[in-house]
């Protein structure tokens, strides 16, 4: 400050305590890192994706890597779309392009033929959710082939179960 003369004869000064914005920065730093690391370490690919009429992943785990054989920088629903088994291709195409039509949660489940020609059975997921005003769809792919090797074998015990049984009561005389 200065006087009628032009001395200084004071100063004016401004503080702003920025502790609190920190603090709120590097506690959602902290929550992005925790959430990054669980979606990176959970045995399925988690993803999110837009809506519309070729839908784009807006974020995909690493562990799409590890199913389909693709980076998951590089990854498009093409990879998965052609990654489907023949055999369910026109069943789980048709049910992709209706959720992403329609808008509607989806879950399904089928074969994949990865990058090294194994098939793998996978479930499919995904609900609709609005986030800042866009609806997407978050969802996962989990490798549930062990699942389904289990479930083959108890249908065959119990397939193998019942004929005995079947040997049985016409063996008494039933």
């Amino acid at each position: 400050l200065a006087d009628d003369d032009g001395a200084i004869v004071g100063c004016v000064g401004v503080a702003i305590d920025t502790t609190t914005p920190r603090r709120r920065e590097r506690d959602l730093r902290e929550a992005q890192e925790r959430l990054s690391a669980l979606a990176e370490n959970v045995p399925l690919t988690v993803y999110t994706a837009t809506l519309d009429r070729n839908p784009r992943p807006r974020y995909i785990s690493g562990r799409v890597e590890e199913l389909l054989g693709v980076p998951a920088h590089a990854f498009t629903f093409d990879h998965l779309r052609a990654a489907v088994h023949p055999d369910d291709r026109e069943r789980v195409i048709a049910a992709m392009d209706r959720a992403d039509r329609e808008g509607l949660p989806l879950k399904i489940e089928y074969r994949i033929v990865d990058r090294q020609g194994r098939t793998r059975w996978v479930e499919d997921s995904s609900e609709i959710v609005s986030i800042a005003g866009e609806r997407l769809a978050q969802g996962y792919l989990l490798d549930i082939d062990d699942r389904k090797a289990t479930e083959e074998v108890l249908h065959q015990r119990v397939t193998t179960r019942r004929r005995l049984a079947e040997v049985g009561r016409r063996a008494l005389g039933g």
